[in-house]
């Protein structure tokens, strides 16, 4: 994934200012993952309102850009959290690490 460019980033960061009561789906495959990890929506949550952008690019099947951001969970464990962001107030969870 490509670092993020500074419209990269404002997209991102008005996002959430706009919908700072976002709502949050899964994909299977990020279901997965997060209870394979111990990873839970709080955690999440943190990443993506304390987190840091770190990448942006298309996802393959659809087109719609992906964000990866990486930030610190309450434990203070690290994480990094690939989202969507979609119509309205959706942010689709693709798959966290």
């Amino acid at each position: 994934m490509p670092a993020p460019t500074p419209r990269d980033l404002a997209a991102f960061r008005n996002f959430f200012r706009r919908f700072p009561n976002y709502n949050i789906s899964l994909t299977r495959h990020a279901r997965q993952r997060m209870q394979q990890r111990g990873i839970t929506l709080p955690h999440i949550n943190r990443v993506l309102g304390a987190g840091a952008l770190t990448d942006v690019a298309p996802d393959i099947k659809s087109g719609q850009d992906k964000y990866r951001v990486a930030g610190f969970d309450a434990d203070g464990r690290f994480l990094e959290v690939v989202v969507t962001l979609g119509p309205g107030r959706r942010v689709t969870v693709v798959t966290a690490f």
